[in-house]
């Protein structure tokens, strides 16, 4: 048996780091579609239209506005330092309960 499946408590706290390695990319999608998905006063709202809003791309990622702010370089080293803090965070969390 897969270590962490025999018991669902220990499945979660296995989960936990992974899941806040990744909180940058999923927050930057999440606030990406909430952006996109509102419709103006003109505009059809149906299901293709939607899915067609949500889909066309932006320069409003977080990445694009630190990038225009501190440079390419400056901003890989920020994502990276937030994804490290976040795993960190996950990890300390993790093995204190």
């Amino acid at each position: 048996m897969f270590v962490g499946f025999e018991n669902p408590s220990t499945l979660i706290s296995n989960l936990k780091p992974i899941s806040l390695f990744f909180l940058l990319p999923i927050a930057d999608v999440f606030w990406a579609v909430l952006r996109r998905s509102k419709f103006g006063d003109g505009e059809k709202k149906t299901l293709k239209g939607f899915f067609k809003k949500i889909s066309t791309p932006d320069e409003k990622h977080i990445h694009h506005l630190l990038k225009s702010r501190y440079g390419e370089h400056a901003t890989i080293v920020i994502c990276m330092l937030l994804t490290w803090v976040a795993t960190e965070f996950a990890f300390m969390y993790s093995t204190a309960l």
